[in-house]
């Protein structure tokens, strides 16, 4: 299922964003701002790459960090050991599948907080995979988040638990403009489905989502601000999923709206749009905007 909330964009608010990412073009390498994939400038993109990567490779969770990973040249902070000095808490929805909709930008009243699954791709074929992570989170320490969930595949429903390990929190951009300054967090995860079930197998790979800090409420918390927009990605998971039996390993991305590592598959411009080449029963649904059903609330 696609998410649009059903809101109309001020004018005036679209071209201060447009003016203020304009204003950043030139000062960024474009791999770090919330609109990374409309950048030119970068002479490598992982959401638009043509000949840069192998296509058929399987893993590129290392290729993810070290594209995060600021270089030399970049005056960029790493402040994650300042924010737990300093005993920040961390918003659950930065990891799980919480969304806030927006029914109405005039009446909050009638906005909320849903859980929805994020869409993925699973293997060569780019087969769908959803991936629902409960909101229900616990902190082991400082760095590390245990969490769990369920996957599925076509017909294919997995529950899964696991970690995810928070690496780097780098500090990146003040749009100003009222908006708050971004950073971004850097970490890892590994995720084991529940062996006795069919098809079942390991996530693992490279975790990634933006984030802003409250400092009077000393809170990190996922920065959604652009999530109606083009272009807009978030709460990246980029690795592999290696099946329990068998021992074969596929590439396995998952994460909010576009995602890297997609290749031919995203054909789009300004939102994902499936090659049709890679379409099928599971990517005709999603393109229908129907709301699915809510497989991961099932306890049979």
């Amino acid at each position: 299922m696609k998410l649009y909330p059903k809101i109309s964009v001020k004018i005036l608010f679209l071209i201060a964003i447009l003016l203020t990412i304009t204003s950043l073009s030139s000062k960024t390498n474009g791999r770090h701002t919330l609109y990374s994939s409309y950048k030119t400038d970068c002479q490598y993109d992982p959401f638009r790459l043509y000949d840069e990567e192998d296509s058929t490779k399987v893993d590129f969770s290392t290729a993810y960090k070290n594209w995060l990973t600021p270089d030399s040249t970049e005056n960029i902070k790493d402040f994650t050991h300042k924010l737990i000095e300093d005993k920040y808490t961390f918003q659950t929805t930065l990891f799980s599948s919480k969304v806030y909709i927006i029914e109405d930008e005039t009446d909050s009243s009638l906005n909320y907080w849903d859980t929805i699954p994020s869409n993925g791709i699973l293997g060569k074929n780019y087969t769908r995979i959803e991936m629902y992570i409960d909101p229900q989170i616990e902190q082991k320490d400082s760095l590390i988040f245990q969490i769990h969930g369920k996957s599925k595949v076509k017909n294919i429903i997995c529950d899964f638990a696991g970690e995810i390990h928070i690496e780097h929190i780098y500090g990146y951009w003040n749009y100003g403009l009222n908006f708050p300054k971004e950073y971004r967090i850097v970490g890892s995860y590994f995720l084991n489905e529940n062996k006795k079930q069919y098809g079942s197998g390991t996530f693992q790979g490279t975790y990634s989502s933006y984030c802003y800090i409250d400092e009077k409420q000393k809170t990190v918390l996922l920065y959604d601000l652009f999530y109606i927009a083009d272009g807009y990605e978030n709460r990246n998971f980029v690795g592999t999923w290696t099946n329990h039996k068998t021992k074969e390993k596929k590439k396995c991305i998952w994460g909010d709206n576009r995602l890297p590592y997609t290749f031919d598959f995203d054909i789009g411009d300004g939102s994902m749009v499936i090659n049709p080449k890679y379409n099928s029963i599971e990517w005709e649904q999603w393109k229908s905007d129907i709301p699915s059903k809510q497989w991961w609330k099932n306890t049979n």
